[in-house]
């Protein structure tokens, strides 16, 4: 639905004060729940993710030592299932620290798509991407979008990851699985937290911060089927330990390893974008999606109507 411009108004207003509240040092999340309410779950993890663009890559700076590991022991597990030639999506990759870690340690050959719904976060997780400078994550491949509505067509990429960007969606898990598994061909590979297996500590810690619970439970009645949970040795946070969750899907004849390239698609519906410079369209349809500082903003509520676009035509009477 539309915002209203009351509406508009209206957030404007909350990020000013948001940014407000994070250049004071105060915790932006508590704020913004308090402003906003439950309901606006989206808004609050949007704005507080964006406001603290550029954290993560400090946060890899600081802590070298236990990112590595934690990265070598995905990678490891990654190696043990994928084939070389996949395509690989990196659902809410954040700012491509651990992508690119991980991508590092990796023996299998292949190449890495990612998405995050922060453009700030996009932003440094391209500069990222270009000062490791490795094949399989190119900066150009890096977008905006949202784990609810995925800017690819169905079946096509080979395998989804995830590293803790399902965790704050507690009550979201059924719709997130399913558009997961929607684009993959063949597995979804979760580097999550485990509600089910963790002490009565963590639990309560991950209630206090509404993280995802029955992953597992979730992932079958999706159609998935799991073959194996893993805790990691390594986590970067001992309250927060890391799960991996290798979910096999049904081929329906799909080939690991295709040739054909991953390419970026309305998220409303599926039809391949034209990258015009300043914005991508989806001409039969006459969609719009901006591209703001080289970044392709691909997100549903994003969209432009512009079904007179046509560059060629594009010239007044």
């Amino acid at each position: 639905m539309p915002r209203s411009s009351t509406q508009t108004g209206s957030r404007a207003t909350t990020l000013a004060g948001a940014r407000q509240q994070y250049a004071l040092g105060n915790n932006v999340g508590n704020w913004l729940r308090q402003e906003l309410g439950a309901d606006a779950a989206h808004d609050m993890v949007e704005i507080s993710y964006d406001l603290q663009a550029g954290s993560y890559t400090s946060f890899r700076r600081d802590h070298a030592l236990a990112t590595d590991l934690l990265a070598g022991e995905a990678a490891a597990l990654l190696d043990e299932s994928l084939v070389a030639g996949d395509q690989v999506l990196d659902a809410g990759c954040g700012e491509a620290t651990t992508l690119c870690d991980i991508a590092s340690k990796l023996v299998t050959p292949c190449r890495f798509v990612g998405l995050d719904l922060s453009w700030s976060r996009i932003q440094w997780a391209r500069r990222n991407a270009l000062t490791r400078a490795m094949p399989s994550v190119e900066a150009c491949d890096l977008v905006v979008g949202t784990m609810a509505a995925l800017p690819l067509a169905p079946r096509s990429v080979d395998v989804v990851v995830t590293s803790h960007s399902l965790e704050p969606n507690r009550g979201s898990e059924a719709a997130l699985l399913q558009e997961l598994f929607r684009v993959a061909r063949r597995k979804v590979m979760l580097f999550e937290p485990c509600y089910e297996r963790v002490d009565s500590t963590i639990r309560s810690r991950m209630d206090s911060h509404g993280y995802v619970t029955s992953l597992e439970e979730r992932a079958y009645t999706a159609g998935g089927t799991v073959r194996r949970v893993v805790q990691l040795e390594h986590s970067v946070n001992p309250l927060n330990p890391t799960f991996l969750f290798e979910i096999d899907l049904d081929q329906d004849g799909c080939r690991p390893g295709q040739e054909q390239r991953a390419e970026w698609c309305c998220p409303a519906t599926f039809e391949q974008l034209a990258d015009h410079g300043d914005c991508w369209i989806a001409s039969r349809v006459g969609l719009a999606y901006p591209s703001i500082g080289g970044i392709p903003v691909l997100r549903a509520d994003k969209a432009v109507v512009a079904t007179q676009f046509d560059p060629a035509d594009n010239h007044p009477e």
